[in-house]
C-alpha cells in the first residue's frame, strides 16, 4: 500500500528450482533493502505443488509481505518474443493492431496469449515505421501461478519475464558499454536479451536439450544466430562488448571461461546489487549468491522506478483489489479535488460578474457607434453587431465593383475575401490576380486536381462573386504540382 511518497515493494522471482524474494522500501531519498531470501522448491514445481507451497512458507515466515507492492515474474514454459514493424507510433493504435499483426507469427490462437509490447528506436526501417518488441505468454500458465499465490495473501499487481526486466533495468546501469548480451541461464533454458546502443530490442527464449555435448558450444552458438538476427533486423552492428550471465548458472565460472572462449569476448556474472542505488545497512550474508536475486532486484527496481517493462497482469487477469489497496489516497485526492472545484466555481462567478458589466458598457458604446454611423436606423441591445455586419455588407455590395472605387481598394477586397475563403491548411499558393470590371482573373498552383474543385467551390459561396470557372488546370513541368487559372464573375 502506497503511503505518501513511500511504498514496500515485494520483488518475487518464481523459478522452477527456487524461489528469490527481495523486501525494498522506496521513498523521496532512493531504495532501501530491507530484507532477502532464497529457497530451493524441493521437488521442482514442475513435478509437485508440495515443493512450491513449503518454500513460498518460508520466504513469507521471513518476509513481511502485508502493506506491499508486490511484482513477480514466473517460470513460463513457453514465453514468446517477436519483433515486428508497425507504420505509426501512437500507442492506442498499436494495442488496436498488434493482435492481427502477431496472429500468424504465433503456433496457437491469439486468444490463448496475454500480450505486451515496447518501443523500440528505428532499425532499417522507415522513419515513418515504428519498431516493436512484442512479448507474449499463455494466459493459463499467468492464472496458474495466480491462483498459487492466493493461499499466501500475495496478488502481484505486475508480472513480468524476469530477463526482460533485468535487461532494461541494466540499460542505464552498464555505463562505458553500448552493446551487450544478457543470458538468464537454468539448467533446462535460457532466456537471452540483446541490447544494441545501450536498448533491449530482440529477446530470445530456448530449451536446453539433457543429451548436450557441450553447454557453453550450445549457447555460444544461440548467441551467434541471434546477433545475426538483430543484424538483420537493425542493420550492421559491432558485435556484442560483453556478455552478462544471471540466474542460477550465472556464477559457474567454468560456463563463463568456456562461453568466453567461444566468442573471443568477455563474460562476466551480472550483479544488480553492486551497480544498482540500493542503501545496505549491511551486507547480509544471503546475497553470496548474487546471481540468484538479480530478477528480483530488478522487479522492485522497475516498479519503484516505472520502467517499461513487460507486464502481463491485464484484462481478464488484471488486478482486482486497486480500491482496497489505495482507498485512502484516493479519498483524499477527491477531498482536495473537490475543494479546488469549489474555488474555481468561487472565481468563475465572479469572473462572470465582472465579464457582464464589461459587455453591458460595450453594448452601450455599439449602440452609439451605430446610430452615429447610420443616421436614422434604430437598432436595440444585443443585436447592433449583427445589424451592423448587414449593413457593411450591403455597403460592400454596392461599392465594392463601382466606378467609383478605387483600383487598389478593390484589390484589397478581393484578396482578403479570397484569402477567408481559403484556410491556412489548404496547399494553395496564388501567383497572379487581375481585376478587371465584371470579373476577376487568379492563377496560381496548389497540391492536386481535386484542391482546385475545392477553393472553387469555396469561392461560389462567396456573395462577390457570381460564377467561378476553371478556365485551366495542368501539372507544372516538376510534375508535383497542378498550374490552375479561374475566372471569377462580379456582376
Amino acid at each position: 500500500m502506497i503511503s505518501g511518497f513511500s511504498k514496500r515493494i515485494l520483488g518475487l522471482d518464481i523459478r522452477s528450482h527456487y524461489i528469490s524474494a527481495v523486501l525494498v522500501r522506496s521513498s523521496l531519498k532512493g531504495l532501501w533493502l530491507e530484507d532477502g531470501l532464497s529457497v530451493d522448491i524441493q521437488p521442482p514445481l514442475t513435478e509437485s505443488g508440495e515443493g512450491f507451497s513449503r518454500a513460498m512458507e518460508a520466504v513469507l515466515s521471513r518476509l513481511d509481505a502485508q502493506k506491499t507492492v508486490c511484482a513477480a515474474s514466473f517460470p513460463f514454459k513457453h514465453p514468446l518474443y517477436r519483433n515486428i514493424a508497425v507504420p505509426f507510433s501512437e500507442k492506442k493504435k498499436i494495442r488496436q493492431i498488434i493482435s492481427f499483426e502477431l496472429e500468424p507469427m504465433v503456433p496457437r490462437s491469439l486468444e490463448d496469449y496475454i500480450v505486451d509490447f515496447q518501443t523500440l528506436q528505428n532499425g532499417k526501417n522507415p522513419e515513418h515505421q515504428t519498431d516493436l518488441l512484442v512479448g507474449a505468454v499463455l494466459k493459463d500458465e499467468v492464472r496458474q501461478y495466480i491462483d498459487a499465490l492466493v493461499p499466501f495473501g500475495v496478488d502481484p499487481e505486475t508480472i513480468g519475464i524476469g530477463c526482460q526486466t533485468t535487461a532494461v533495468v541494466l540499460e542505464e546501469k552498464m555505463t562505458g558499454i553500448s552493446n551487450w548480451v544478457l543470458l538468464d541461464m537454468e539448467p533446462d533454458h535460457v532466456d537471452m536479451a540483446v541490447a544494441i546502443n545501450r536498448r533491449v530490442c530482440m529477446m530470445r527464449s530456448f530449451s536446453i536439450p539433457a543429451d548436450v555435448d557441450s553447454l557453453p558450444l550450445f549457447v555460444s552458438t544461440r548467441i551467434l544466430h541471434t546477433v545475426l538476427a538483430v543484424r538483420d533486423q537493425f542493420g550492421e552492428i559491432d558485435f556484442p562488448e560483453k556478455v552478462l550471465i544471471t540466474g542460477s548458472l550465472g556464477e559457474n565460472a567454468d560456463i563463463q571461461e568456456a562461453i568466453s572462449t567461444q566468442l573471443d569476448i568477455p563474460v562476466q556474472p551480472a550483479n544488480l546489487t553492486s551497480q544498482a542505488d540500493i542503501r545496505l545497512t549491511r551486507e547480509p550474508e544471503w546475497l553470496e549468491k548474487a546471481s540468484r536475486f538479480n530478477t528480483a532486484f530488478a522487479l522492485c527496481m522497475a516498479e519503484a522506478d516505472s520502467k517499461p517493462v513487460f507486464n502481463f497482469r491485464k484484462g481478464s487477469l488484471a488486478i482486482k483489489k486497486f480500491w482496497t489497496d489505495h482507498s485512502t489516497d484516493i479519498v483524499r485526492t477527491g477531498i482536495f479535488a473537490g475543494i479546488l472545484l469549489i474555488l474555481l466555481g468561487m472565481g468563475h462567478i465572479v469572473q462572470s460578474n465582472v465579464l457582464k458589466k464589461n459587455a453591458e458598457a460595450l453594448d452601450r458604446q455599439i449602440i452609439e457607434l451605430f446610430e452615429s454611423t447610420f443616421p436614422g436606423a434604430k437598432t436595440v441591445p444585443g443585436t447592433a453587431i449583427a445589424q451592423m455586419q448587414v449593413k457593411i455588407q450591403e455597403k460592400k455590395k454596392t461599392a465594392l465593383f463601382s466606378d467609383e472605387t478605387s483600383t487598389h481598394v478593390r484589390s484589397i477586397e478581393i484578396i482578403n475575401e479570397i484569402s477567408r475563403l481559403t484556410p491556412k491548411e489548404v496547399d494553395v499558393v496564388i501567383t497572379n490576380l487581375v481585376v478587371s470590371p465584371g470579373n476577376v482573373t487568379i492563377s496560381g498552383d496548389t497540391a492536386t486536381f481535386n484542391m482546385v474543385d475545392d477553393l472553387k467551390g469555396r469561392l461560389e459561396k462567396s456573395d462577390f462573386f457570381s460564377e467561378v470557372i476553371i478556365t485551366s488546370a495542368n501539372l507544372n513541368k516538376s510534375g508535383n504540382r497542378v498550374d490552375f487559372k479561374l475566372k471569377l464573375q462580379t456582376g
